[in-house]
């Protein structure tokens, strides 16, 4: 039985579990999912931090956030800019930095 889609704006306020892996993950996802002109003026601190989760059983970098309420995930080694899949929160696990 699958379980129920996580939207991202869910998960960014409530969480999953208390877990400092997973409060960086929200904190990260909170500012994908800030408006551009925000996210424009913290560009500078955000650059270097990075965000990666496993999904289906393969680590993938997560590289933003939609209002439809998924995450966007590419490829470790893509070199293109976006995203590879669109999944929801719950469809992901052992977040880290690294």
């Amino acid at each position: 039985m699958k379980k129920e889609n996580l939207n991202v704006d869910d998960f960014v306020l409530y969480g999953m579990k208390d877990d400092k892996n997973e409060k960086y993950a929200r904190w990260v996802l909170h500012h994908f999912r800030l408006k551009p002109i925000v996210r424009v003026a913290f560009a500078k601190i955000m650059e270097d931090k990075l965000l990666f989760c496993e999904c289906n059983g393969k680590k993938y970098k997560v590289s933003g956030a939609g209002w439809h309420g998924k995450i966007w995930l590419a490829h470790i080694n893509s070199k293109k800019p976006g995203y590879d899949m669109a999944v929801y929160v719950n469809e992901c696990s052992n977040w880290s930095d690294k």
